[in-house]
């Protein structure tokens, strides 16, 4: 199993593991011929492997597994699941063989029993880790390109958004394979989708346009949508992992939005010199890493506004991804989020009792910790920083 302190990075057909205190290269993994075009990586809920998409010789592309140990990568090889050694699913025989579809995206159930394979064709394969096996495909209402996919509601929902911006919903469990919900978020392609952590029902879809959504998977419906939040392509997202209602999201427009996931509004935004494509929440829930279309990791602290701390050259071209190992995010949430949905009130008398939290408080223009963190400090988000950090 990978260590809690990596950071894994994407970009030129190279996988990258880094020790976030140093920014340090703890292992490479470049991509194996005749493997090209690596992308769409994915960790695993237990960070003992990632699943990436890669392009084959014959230019279908497939889903391969690498192993990652207490030292790196441990597999010299990418091991494809869908090779001709894979079965065909028993109960649905009219589908075309699996080991001529090209699949484009892969996502692991939060159990990481199953993995969702997204295919060229708009359908999608549930495939079995257990039994090496696809145990279903669930059709889609139209042939169209899926370009993000997420488990949510405890795994049993499947989200996948399209380059039209909707998003299907598959209840994947039931005997009915067909979409339960098709919502149309009225922004462009989908870039990224992500299960909100202090509310299973809602999924976080970013987009091309540079909107961000809100999508309520319980009742099929859009909650909520924060329009034009970036000036071009918005890239990427992610939750603080002290503080799930502070959040951040990066696009080609340079810059890096914060969020109030609360109350549904954004509360500063920090300007970078390139593009970028890719961010991560550092540990401490305070810092993030940023990556480039120039293949740069920027690292801003925001306690202390738009300076960049750090700045390393990780890859030649522009990073695909930055990911931390997801074990390690889901201890820290279960630290500090209620295990079942609650109402604003409920949460906000949660948060009072567990001290471990970030507190948010809008009207002060302030973000506060609790006793777990040093005293006085808070991020002023008018200006994207932490006033009186260790103030005695």
């Amino acid at each position: 199993m990978a260590s809690a302190s990596w950071l894994l990075s994407v970009g030129d057909d190279t996988l990258k593991l880094w020790d976030h205190r140093a920014m340090t290269t703890v292992s490479t993994q470049k991509s194996i011929p005749p493997l090209t075009s690596l992308h769409a990586v994915s960790w695993s809920p237990k960070a003992d492997c990632i699943a990436a998409t890669a392009l084959t010789k014959d230019k279908t592309c497939s889903i391969y597994l690498l192993d990652v140990g207490k030292k790196g990568f441990a597999s010299p090889n990418f091991i494809d699941i869908f090779s001709d050694a894979t079965k065909q699913p028993k109960s649905n025989q009219s589908i075309c063989s699996i080991t001529k579809v090209s699949r484009t995206l892969a996502v692991f159930s939060s159990a990481g029993s199953n993995i969702a394979c997204a295919r060229s064709d708009g359908q999608v394969d549930i495939y079995s880790r257990k039994s090496s096996s696809v145990l279903k495909t669930l059709p889609s209402t139209s042939s169209r390109q899926i370009t993000a996919m997420c488990f949510c509601l405890d795994d049993t929902t499947l989200v996948a958004g399209d380059e039209h911006g909707k998003a299907e919903l598959w209840n994947w469990t039931a005997a009915d394979n067909s979409p339960r919900f098709t919502i149309n978020t009225k922004q462009k392609r989908v870039t990224q989708l992500y299960q909100v952590p202090f509310s299973p029902s809602l999924v976080i879809s970013t987009h091309s346009s540079g909107s961000v959504a809100i999508v309520d998977a319980q009742n099929g419906e859009l909650a909520h949508t924060f329009e034009l939040a970036h000036l071009d392509s918005c890239r990427d997202f992610a939750f603080s992992p002290i503080n799930p209602f502070t959040a951040v999201s990066v696009g080609t427009d340079n810059r890096l939005v914060i969020y109030d996931m609360k109350d549904r509004k954004k509360l500063n935004e920090i300007v970078a010199d390139n593009s970028l494509t890719a961010v991560a929440f550092f540990p401490n829930g305070r810092e993030v890493a940023c990556g480039t279309s120039t293949g740069k990791i920027l690292v801003f602290d925001l306690s202390k506004g738009a300076t960049v701390q750090r700045s390393i050259t990780a890859h030649t071209s522009a990073i695909l991804d930055l990911s931390f190992p997801p074990e390690m995010i889901r201890r820290q949430e279960r630290a500090s989020v209620p295990s079942t949905p609650q109402s604003n009130a409920s949460i906000a008398s949660s948060e009072a009792s567990h001290h471990k939290k970030l507190s948010l408080n809008v009207e002060g223009k302030g973000l506060s910790s609790g006793s777990s963190m040093p005293s006085g400090e808070t991020w002023d988000v008018d200006k994207g920083l932490r006033s009186d950090l260790f103030s005695k």
